[in-house]
């Protein structure tokens, strides 16, 4: 047994050890006959263990290391060259660094390792980088900077994925200066995108307006653009209901062209002609300019854009106008299942032949169509 005691500045330090032996450069301190310190002849120090291979090294069933104050701050300091790592490890009995933290001086980096491989870091500009070691924005992985800006890159797959579970309602929410300006959510398994007061909400294969509650859509209250913010071109494969939601309403077609005004029953007449057409719905709009070079026996033409539904009656065209010498008026009927008109002097059906070699026909005539 060794006894050691010792006055200090009024305090007395007493120590009674049961065990010191000294032997070949090692020094063991124990108590009943079993040794708590060894120190060896490197300097390293074992609590715990008779062969410390560390400069500290402490061994038992279960560490624990504790820095109390009882009056102040605790630190645990690990300091290293300028240039130098400072390393944290975490080993089991087949990996003595499966897991660590690393501080890299040299450019002022915090590593974090797991199952031997960089997890993430800080950056030395205060950026949290994980999967990746670079915060180039078009690399794998997430960055999130000290401003506040988040990036997620992934190969060939999804890189977010946000839940909500239960009932209906915001997925994601986004703020500015702390007011809600839109949300992402969920109502009867599809997404609604939404601003403060509108948004969209798709149905299945319909898109519906809603206000700026994802689950709540609206009937005759959202518009699309404005006076001066117009979209420009749009494109439908079907119709489009103007003013009310039934047949009557429904507009399925809106076509413009030329058409070429022909003579179909006189192989003696000849014509030069031009011809337009506005086709809105069943409606079809025809203008055209006729000039007569030869004389016809008959007054037959053809051309029109599109087959009228039926035999119309003789009726006058509105707005013709027609330089003939005799200055007389034409009447037209449509055949039906062709696209031939006659020409008419009267609304009794008399033939107007169009014998003249010099004559032109102004014409402006709506009819319906099946087409």
């Amino acid at each position: 047994m060794a006894d050691y005691n010792s006055d200090r500045t009024g305090a007395n330090i007493d120590a009674t050890l049961d065990k010191v032996d000294v032997r070949d450069t090692v020094i063991d301190i124990g108590s009943n006959t079993t040794n708590r310190i060894t120190v060896n002849s490197t300097g390293n120090v074992g609590i715990g263990t008779a062969s410390p291979s560390h400069l500290l090294d402490l061994e038992a069933g279960a560490v624990t290391a504790r820095l109390h104050s009882t009056s102040g701050n605790s630190a645990f300091l690990i300091e290293s060259v300028d240039s130098g790592e400072s390393k944290i490890f975490f080993s089991d009995n087949s990996d003595n660094n499966v897991g660590r933290i690393e501080y890299h001086h040299a450019n002022n980096s915090l590593q974090f390792f797991t199952n031997d491989s960089e997890s993430a870091r800080f950056d030395s500009a205060r950026n949290l980088l994980v999967g990746t070691t670079s915060f180039s924005l078009t690399s794998s992985g997430i960055k999130l900077d000290a401003d506040g800006n988040i990036s997620a890159n992934q190969d060939d797959q999804a890189c977010a994925f946000f839940g909500r579970l239960g009932s209906d309602g915001e997925i994601v929410r986004f703020r500015k200066d702390g007011a809600t300006v839109g949300s992402i959510g969920a109502f009867a398994n599809s997404t609604s995108f939404c601003g403060a007061s509108a948004g969209i909400y798709f149905n299945g294969t319909n898109i519906n307006p809603t206000t700026g509650d994802p689950t709540v859509r609206t009937d005759g209250v959202s518009d699309i653009g404005q006076v001066t913010q117009r979209f420009r071109d749009l494109y439908l494969s079907g119709g489009v209901y103007l003013g009310g939601t039934g047949a009557a309403n429904k507009l399925d077609d809106y076509e413009e062209g030329t058409w070429t005004p022909t003579n179909y029953n006189d192989p003696t007449g000849t014509v030069t002609s031009t011809g337009s057409y506005t086709k809105v719905g069943k409606q079809v709009t025809v203008q055209g300019v006729i000039r007569i070079d030869s004389n016809f026996t008959a007054g037959g033409l053809g051309g029109l854009p599109f087959m009228p539904s039926g035999n119309s009656d003789v009726s006058s065209v509105r707005g013709i106008f027609n330089t003939f010498s005799d200055g007389r008026d034409l009447y037209i009927r449509l055949l039906h299942g062709t696209t031939l008109f006659n020409t008419y002097a009267d609304l009794n059906g008399t033939p107007a032949y169009l014998a003249t070699t010099d004559g032109t026909i102004r014409f402006l005539m709506s009819y319906e169509t099946n087409a």
